[in-house]
């Protein structure tokens, strides 16, 4: 039976954990809610809400301004919406392929487990080769420790710092139409 070296496997997680996980829908998305956000926030705090279009002579009251701030509104959560149904789908399925991540845990594994923590340590006889495994394993946790954290920058900057502000421009439009 051959077993994996731990740093290996440790090494192979981390490296998956690196992978971007947002898929091409999922940018678009994004993207526009980005977009949309951003031009529904500029309407709602600097006061952009057109009075008239010259290019087509129309001249808008305060009612038809609403329901453009309305319209706007709506378009936010439409791409708040695909964003949040899209990303977590990509966000789950990276997850799910992580090493490690499906495997069931049964007494096989267990023993196995056990049995390469005793290989790990009576295969190093000699001193110099035991320092040189916990230096590498040491190594190998610090990299997946840094992984992890860059990580977690991607899920705040990749998901979460998009939907605040598509929440906040929904927030923002839906208090300017319905005053």
């Amino acid at each position: 039976m051959s077993l994996i070296d731990p740093v290996d496997a440790v090494l192979g997680r981390t490296q998956a954990m690196l992978k971007d996980f947002l898929g091409e829908q999922s940018r678009k998305y994004r993207t526009g809610l980005l977009v949309s956000a951003i031009c529904g926030i500029a309407v709602a705090k600097a006061g952009l809400v057109p009075k008239e279009i010259n290019a087509l002579g129309i001249k808008l009251e305060i009612t038809q301004q609403q329901y453009l701030l309305g319209i706007a509104a709506v378009v936010n959560v439409y791409f708040l919406v695909g964003f949040v149904i899209r990303a977590s789908h990509d966000y789950v399925a990276f997850l799910m392929s992580l090493p490690g991540t499906l495997q069931v845990i049964d007494h096989r594994k267990q023993h196995a487990e056990q049995e390469l923590d005793k290989c790990a340590i009576e295969r190093t006889t000699d001193e110099s080769e035991r320092v040189v495994s916990v230096v590498r394993m040491q190594l190998a946790n610090a990299y997946h420790k840094f992984a992890s954290m860059l990580l977690f920058g991607k899920v705040v900057l990749d998901l979460l710092f998009p939907i605040a502000v598509g929440l906040y421009s929904c927030y923002a439009l839906c208090q300017l139409a319905f005053k």
